[in-house]
């Protein structure tokens, strides 16, 4: 399943885990340090998955996905955390996030967790323009 996924985290070596961990997968990475260099990709690129990190300075990752929801709301969406409170959880549950993720995650889970993204995200593209042509 091809697509663009952009990962948000600002420890540049959880970003070049990422990179390493899915270098094989069959869609392409940007990768970003922080939420206003994310937006700033997003604004670029036509973007089919999202995941970032809820810790992050300036603007936290549930805030951040919270703009993705509202300025692009086709991207699919996951929050990955280490530490999450039960508040933060709910909240991201409540915003429709597509997965609530836990650090560290396995390679294969997160692998798998972003191919059923990529999935969800073409079947919703298809429904939507199955939508505009009735």
């Amino acid at each position: 399943m091809h697509g663009l996924v952009l990962f948000v985290d600002d420890e540049p070596q959880i970003l070049n885990g990422f990179r390493d961990i899915l270098r094989k997968e069959p869609y392409d990475l940007l990768l970003a340090s922080s939420a206003s260099e994310a937006l700033l990709l997003l604004s670029q690129h036509q973007v089919d998955v999202v995941v970032s990190d809820e810790r992050m300075p300036v603007i936290s990752g549930s805030e951040f996905l919270e703009r993705v929801r509202r300025g692009y709301p086709g991207i699919v969406r996951i929050m990955l955390t280490g530490q999450a409170s039960l508040e933060v959880s709910v909240q991201a549950i409540n915003d429709g996030l597509y997965r609530f993720l836990g650090k560290p995650i396995p390679s294969q889970e997160l692998c798998r967790v972003i191919r059923a993204a990529l999935k969800l995200k073409a079947i919703n593209d298809v429904r939507a323009q199955t939508r505009l042509r009735a």
